[in-house]
């Protein structure tokens, strides 16, 4: 099962159309956030949740599982 983050999609949910507001309201580089968002690399557990520590008061109740899609395998 392949993992797909989904921080481009939490960002534009957000209302952040630059890239930059976004990574410092979760306390990551821009170029960190842009390589996630290409899903070039893919964030560590560790920092999915400090990203969702940092979105909670934006966004209550949300999940670790909701910064994840699973891809099943064919």
């Amino acid at each position: 099962m392949s993992v797909k983050n989904r921080i481009r999609h939490w960002r534009q949910e957000l209302g952040y159309e630059d890239c930059l507001q976004f990574a410092e309201l979760i306390g990551f580089s821009a170029w960190m956030v842009e390589r996630w968002e290409e899903q070039r690399i893919q964030p560590t557990l560790e920092a999915l949740c400090r990203v969702r520590e940092r979105l909670l008061p934006h966004c209550p109740g949300l999940k670790l599982e909701d910064l994840v899609d699973y891809i099943p395998e064919d």
